[in-house]
Parts: C-alpha cells; structure tokens; sequence
C-alpha cells in the first residue's frame, strides 16, 4: 500500500512537471478529469 501511494505521488509530479505546472494538462496526459486531478493532488498535499 505505501509503495502504492509513492508511486502515485511520483506520477502526478511527473505529469505536473510534464505540463509545466498546468493542472488541466497534467490530468489530460494522465486521462483523467481535472478534478479528479485535483483530489489526488489534495490528498498527496502537492
């Protein structure tokens, strides 16, 4: 499970760093909403 969780968070921020910090492009490039974006973002706090 932890490992789980590291992987997801290195993933949102090589997406984000990917889309030079754009949300909406970040979560395009890993096909989901932006908002579904966001709540990963907000429970990884980045």
């Amino acid at each position: 499970r932890e490992f789980q969780l590291q992987q997801e968070k290195a993933l949102l921020q090589r997406s984000l760093q990917q889309a030079k910090f754009n949300q909406k492009r970040a979560a395009d490039l890993l096909a989901l909403t932006y908002h579904q974006f966001r709540a990963l973002l907000k429970k990884h706090q980045l």
